[in-house]
């Protein structure tokens, strides 16, 4: 009997180790929590290294189906990348990682020791399934029960059983914090404010906004509000920099947790600012014309009342929105300056500000300057030489004139041929440079002239040198890729690919690969060609991944075949193009209808964290089509449509526009019966 008593508790303590191993292997139980446009599955804390996490959803009744499966990053670049892409599908803010952090995470979770992730990252969702440890569901629907299971896949053995973490559905009801306002102070530099936090609640962080005077609605306004530890109490603080004198003001915080969640705005704390002795801004009629014979920049201004001013500033810049230095402070009577410290053909900007007896004023308007192209340029480049290895070309020359910005390199094909452009200008202030180029492998022998030009700091370009020549004794030439292709891989790289040269020649050794940018954007310039990949293609490789690409942009790519060595290349391919477009804003949520009587109210939440400049309402009758019936403000999230007749049937869809002019998909169009 005591034989059989001890084995039976040996079999007990064997029960229980196994299922604390099986319990212990997540680290700690999987759950579901509820997101702003989504939901977040926490697998556990043991880091799938050599081994993963399977998640598996459940709708309603419905059975399991397979969503995802989780493997550990394989370099410190894939983590980043995941991290960037799931804030951005998540919609939280873009909060780019350290270096310094990353390389420190990265080196803790691959350490041989370590087999859970840190501790301090426990709250960061985001930078979990960056490492394998969650996963963002952006593919449940809102208000929507959802189970969700999470097996471990283990190496050499079946995936274990899988716990469930229980029905979630989002959004979630927005939390609670209890904060009350406590200070706030105007002043010449702003409005300061404090909140005291009496109950942060389930808050990581809060933005700050703004409402005024005579207008309904709140607006985000670019603060970084600071959290302070003051007499073992929390304040959140800010100030208000961009507030204008004698406007009223009224503030409130929005509270978020870790995934982007809202909770209850805190109470209003109203301010008026007008600081004491204050000078109003009166610069009026403030200009900046070019005065070419004085080579200068011409500022004038007027100045109604000088009697509380005591000189005037003025200030400059290169960029609009950029640092401003002042450049002279002169009497309250004068009106006029020249800035003769200017580049012909480049604009800069000026403001004003003015001081009095007991402090300065804001900064007046800026506006821009250019002074005009005044200078000519009658002489090119001097000494110009060609010096040639195979295929390469060296040309050096000087610089003629001290105002020499930039040089135009010329080339033809044979002694009489037509000069054209190579490439972009060349912007430079050395007193000698250097050009290298690369004359294409041809059967034939070949002559080539090459020209330089250079361009002042007008713009003005002189006449070419006397042309230089080089030749080429003629090669066999290599082939130039066809058919090359581009396309967009699952993970949002760019795939490259191309036919395998070697069937038509037998010479080549690998490819070079040459890419260039265009931004979507017609203000932003784009790049010339420049080589891709660090070194040269092996000829048994004719695909290429680039993975450093960004929306709102047109990828050019050309490929060349190389022989023997790199002087001995192919004339690059006809380039092969995709393009990025940048992403849509997100549209409306929770939309609602009610009928009452004889109009239809419509209720709805719009996105948040989004510059927004209309929400547009269409509708359509039954077996007709959908007309736009209003466009209203951003911060609207109700409607009520009169024009209905009782008895009919009415469908309600919505689009979002940006502040870029930018239009969402549709909404899913909801129905309402009078």
């Amino acid at each position: 009997m005591r034989q059989f008593k001890s084995i039976s508790m040996k079999l007990m303590n064997l029960i229980l180790v196994s299922c604390f191993v099986i319990s212990s292997s997540f680290g700690q139980n999987p759950k579901a929590v509820p997101g702003r446009a989504g939901i977040w599955i926490i697998c556990g804390d043991k880091l799938p290294k050599g081994s993963g996490y399977k998640i598996m959803r459940q709708k309603g009744n419905a059975g399991w189906i397979d969503l995802a499966e989780l493997r550990m990053p394989a370099t410190v670049e894939q983590v980043r990348a995941e991290l960037l892409n799931v804030q951005r599908i998540a919609g939280l803010d873009l909060a780019p990682i350290s270096q310094v952090k990353l390389d420190s995470l990265w080196q803790r979770i691959n350490a041989r020791t370590n087999e859970f992730s840190p501790p301090e990252i426990q709250g960061d969702y985001a930078l979990r399934s960056a490492i394998g440890t969650a996963w963002y569901d952006a593919t449940a629907d809102s208000l929507t029960s959802y189970n969700y299971k999470v097996q471990l896949l283990q190496k050499n053995a079946p995936p274990t059983e899988g716990q469930i973490t229980g029905f979630t559905t989002y959004p979630g009801e927005k939390f609670s914090t209890d904060i009350k306002p406590v200070l706030i102070n105007p002043s010449k530099e702003g409005i300061y404010a404090e909140f005291e936090v009496v109950d942060q609640g389930k808050m990581t962080h809060c933005k700050v906004f703004r409402g005024y005077y005579m207008r309904s609605g709140y607006q985000e306004i670019n603060v970084s509000p600071m959290f302070i530890s003051r007499n073992n109490k929390l304040f959140i603080s800010f100030t208000d920099k961009t507030a204008v004198e004698k406007v009223p003001y009224t503030y409130v915080l929005m509270p978020f947790d870790a995934v982007g969640n809202t909770g209850l705005q805190s109470p209003e704390i109203r301010a008026f600012n007008v600081p004491e002795k204050s000078i109003v801004p009166s610069v009026t009629n403030f200009k900046a014309i070019s005065a070419e014979k004085e080579k200068a920049i011409k500022l004038s201004w007027k100045l109604p009342a000088t009697q509380n001013i005591t000189s005037v500033d003025i200030y400059k810049s290169r960029t609009f929105d950029g640092k401003y230095q002042k450049i002279a402070s002169l009497g309250s009577s004068d009106s006029l300056y020249l800035d003769h410290l200017v580049d012909p053909i480049t604009t800069y900007y000026y403001t004003i500000g003015l001081n009095g007896v007991y402090e300065s004023s804001p900064l007046s308007p800026r506006v821009p300057g250019v002074l005009k192209a005044s200078n000519e340029n009658r002489f090119p480049p001097q000494n110009l030489q060609l010096r040639q290895n195979g295929q390469e070309v060296i040309l050096t020359f000087s610089r003629m004139e001290p105002d020499t910005r930039a040089y135009h390199i010329y080339r033809a094909r044979g002694r009489e041929g037509i000069f054209e452009q190579l490439g972009l200008p060349i912007i430079t202030d050395s007193s000698r440079i250097a050009f290298i180029d690369t004359i294409p492998a041809t059967a034939t022998s070949e002559v080539y002239a090459y020209a330089v030009a250079d361009q002042n700091t007008s713009y003005v370009i002189s006449p070419r040198t006397e042309a230089v020549y080089a030749y080429t004794s003629g090669s066999a030439k290599l082939p130039i890729p066809h058919d090359v292709y581009v396309r967009k891989t699952d993970d949002q790289k760019l795939q490259v690919i191309w036919p395998d040269m070697r069937r038509e020649s037998a010479t080549i050794q690998g490819y070079l690969l040459y890419r260039h940018v265009e931004p979507l954007d017609s203000t932003a310039k784009g790049t010339a060609a420049v080589l891709l990949s660090q070194s040269v293609i092996p000829a048994t490789v004719n695909c290429y991944t680039d993975s450093l690409i960004e929306e709102g942009n047109r990828y050019f790519y050309s490929i060349k075949t190389v022989g023997e060595t790199l002087k001995n290349s192919s004339s690059p391919s006809l380039e092969a193009g995709y393009t990025l477009y940048a992403d849509i804003p997100g549209g409306l949520a929770n939309v609602k209808a009610f009928g009452t009587g004889d109009a239809v109210e419509l209720h709805w939440d719009n996105p948040m964290g989004q510059e927004l400049r209309a929400i547009k309402i269409f509708r359509a009758e039954e077996g007709k089509p959908a007309v736009e019936i209003a466009s209203l403000p951003a911060n609207k999230e109700a409607f009520t449509d009169k024009t209905v007749k009782t008895g009919n049937v009415y469908y309600y869809s919505f689009k979002v526009q940006n502040s870029k002019g930018k239009t969402s998909m549709p909404t899913t169009p909801i129905g309402i019966r009078l």
